[in-house]
């Protein structure tokens, strides 16, 4: 009885983890908005920022190189709301950033949008000095 219960067991795990990998698959569609929107998000790059001194030049977070505006057609400068709270940034070991966050109250964060035509997604916005970049002022940008 033990051994058809760990069976039965396993059998729901992976069939747990066959549906969250499949969930996670992206669909590919002929609407241009939606298809610029699942490339971001196939590459992971809805993590971006922009340099204080450097408006309107976007870097990826994931490798900092400088996104192409032209490569997605429509899409407009990401627009910082009023800051609301604490900002925090995490680095990996090459010094790339990884991840933000913003919570409790404080004037380091918010809520930004960006728009495409009829399309707008929302996100948020930390503001921090740059540690891996002379401590410059930075802006990053991450989106749902």
């Amino acid at each position: 009885m033990k051994k058809l219960s760990k069976i039965t067991a396993t059998l729901c795990v992976a069939a747990i983890g066959a549906s969250m990998f499949f969930a996670c698959e992206k669909e590919s569609t002929i609407d241009n908005t939606t298809s610029i929107s699942n490339k971001i998000q196939k590459d992971e790059s809805d993590l971006f920022y922009e340099y204080e001194d450097e408006p309107g030049v976007y870097y990826w977070a994931s490798n900092s190189e400088i996104i192409d505006k032209e490569a997605l057609p429509g899409w407009e400068d990401p627009v910082r709301e009023n800051p609301w709270g604490w900002g925090s940034v995490t680095f990996d070991s090459y010094g790339n950033l990884t991840d933000i966050a913003c919570q409790g109250r404080g004037t380091t964060c918010g809520y930004a949008q960006q728009s495409c035509g009829n399309y707008t997604r929302t996100g948020i916005w930390v503001v921090y000095l740059n540690p891996y970049d002379n401590m410059k002022k930075t802006y990053a940008y991450e989106f749902d």
